[in-house]
This record gives structure tokens, sequence and C-alpha cells, in this order.
């Protein structure tokens, strides 16, 4: 009867000790588990608080760290160069073109020995005259001769813009009916050279709203594509274009930001580039573009 009793006792023991020790085994993993967890997380929260409290202590030392000084914006490394003032160079050369770039040191510039065809130099190479291209601004060039840095200008007349034949022979005729009748000072001339140059504007324009397909030809321009905005050909080397730095086969797209190509609209362009002074002309010559900027007289 004991033996019975004791037999129907043990295996609810049995099972009873075989749950209790499942339970402590899941106890230690889990607890196990949660330490390592707890123990990353607090790594992970507290390398921030050290990464901002390191720079504090250097400020103490040496003033504002380079994350308080872009506060309020970053600090930029590349800080715009001052504005420099040069002499006008005497080396015999004249400016062509520039072609400005976001990036400075990669701008360029269409220089020319006089009576010679313009090259394309680039920020630091060796120009004529043993002097090196130290920087380019849209209506001049810096040259560095030695320690000293010389200024070179567009010339002033370089977009030789003229009339019809019969305008220009009335206006010999009347220049040397004038010079045998009245002594004029010597200075005269160039006195009046703006209104003059102004007046032969004023006809290329209103010619160029009457028969805009004459006027380009003899200026030797065609439209690449006639009623659309994709810019003049150069087809001719033409007197009026001299110095201007275009050559035959280039691509004229655009002047001071507007589209070319249809003469009729294009002809407002000339007030407003006799009011500016000078233009911005956008060049396309064997796939790649530059900017020109050309003086009106």
């Amino acid at each position: 009867m004991g033996q019975f009793n004791l037999e129907s006792f043990r295996k609810p023991v049995s099972l009873g000790v075989l749950f209790m020790l499942g339970a402590w085994t899941i106890y230690l993993v889990v607890e196990n588990v949660f330490f390592y967890l707890d123990a990353d997380l607090a790594a992970t929260v507290s390398e921030p608080s050290e990464s901002v409290q390191s720079p504090a202590s250097t400020v103490a030392g040496t003033g504002p760290s380079q994350a308080t000084r872009q506060l309020f914006g970053r600090v930029d490394d590349n800080q715009p160069e001052q504005v420099v003032s040069a002499p006008t160079t005497r080396l015999n050369l004249e400016l062509q073109g520039v072609f400005l770039s976001d990036v400075p040191s990669t701008s360029s510039a269409i220089v020319a020995e006089r009576g010679k065809d313009g090259k394309l130099y680039l920020v630091g190479d060796k120009l004529p005259g043993n002097s090196v291209l130290h920087s380019v601004e849209s209506d001049h060039i810096l040259l560095r001769r030695g320690a000293r840095l010389e200024k070179l200008l567009f010339i002033t007349k370089s977009l030789n813009i003229k009339a019809s034949s019969t305008a220009s022979t009335r206006a010999k005729d009347r220049g040397r009916k004038t010079a045998s009748n009245t002594r004029q000072p010597a200075q005269a001339p160039q006195a009046g050279s703006s209104s003059a140059g102004s007046t032969i504007l004023s006809q290329v324009r209103d010619r160029l709203q009457r028969n805009p397909q004459a006027v380009l030809k003899e200026y030797g321009l065609s439209a690449v594509a006639p009623g659309s905005s994709q810019g003049y050909k150069v087809d001719t080397a033409h007197p009026a274009l001299n110095n201007t730095g275009l050559q035959p086969g280039d691509r004229v797209v655009s002047v001071n930001g507007a589209p070319l190509g249809v003469a009729m609209n294009d002809a407002r362009l000339i007030d407003q580039a006799r009011a500016a002074g000078r233009v911005r002309v956008e060049v396309e010559r064997g796939g790649r573009r530059f900017f020109l900027t050309i003086p009106i007289p």
C-alpha cells in the first residue's frame, strides 16, 4: 500500500521539477539577452553626448569651434577674391573674348597680338609678352608680369558695324564738304563718334525689321533654322565682325541671355545693347559653348 502511494506521487514531482528547471533556464536566457541589449543601447546613447561635449572642452582654450562657427551657415573655405586695382597693360595685345566659368580657375579668354589671330588661353597659361593670364572678368582680364598685375581691356570700338554702302558714301561726301569749307578742331570727329555709332545702329535696326534676310546676308550671317530661335551661323568673315572673336562656322546662340534666330524680333536687342554699352554673346564652336563680351561703340 505504501509502495503504491510513493509511485503515484513520483511522476507529478518529477514533472514539477522539470517544469521549474525549464522556467529557470528561460529566465536566465531572457535576462542575459536584455543585459546585452541594455549595454548596447547605453553605448549608443552616450556617444552623441561625448561628441557634443568634446568640442566644448576644446573651445575653452582655443576660441569658437568649427561647429560653433557653422551655427549660422557653413564656413566657406573658398572665399571670393578681393577686387584688384591694376594699371592698364602696355603690351601689344587685344582682348577679343572671355569665357567665364563658375570656377574662376577654369575661366579662359581669347587674346591676340595686334594684327594676328586670337587664341584661347586658360587661367595660368603664358601669354605673349612674357605674361601669364592671372584671372578673367566680364569686361577685362588681369595679366601677371613678375610680381606686377596689369589689366587688359576690350577695345572700345571692337564692334565695327557700318551702314549700307550708300549711306557710307553720303557720309564721306558730307565729310569732305565740311572739311573743305570749315576748319574743324582736331578732336571734333571723336566727340561725335558716339552719336554717329548710335545713328548707325538705329539704321541697322530699322533695316533688320524691314528686310532681315538682306541684312543678315550683308553681314555674313544666316539663320540656322528660319523662324526659330536656334541662332545665326557665321558664314563669312565680314569686316563688321572684325575684332569680335567670331569666326566662320560659329553659331551665335544668344545675346545677353536672349535666344536669337527670329531676326525681326531680335531687332529690339539693338536698343538694349546700345544702352548697356556692351553685349554678352553666347557662341557655339566645335560643339563647345562659350561667351564673348563685345563692347558697343
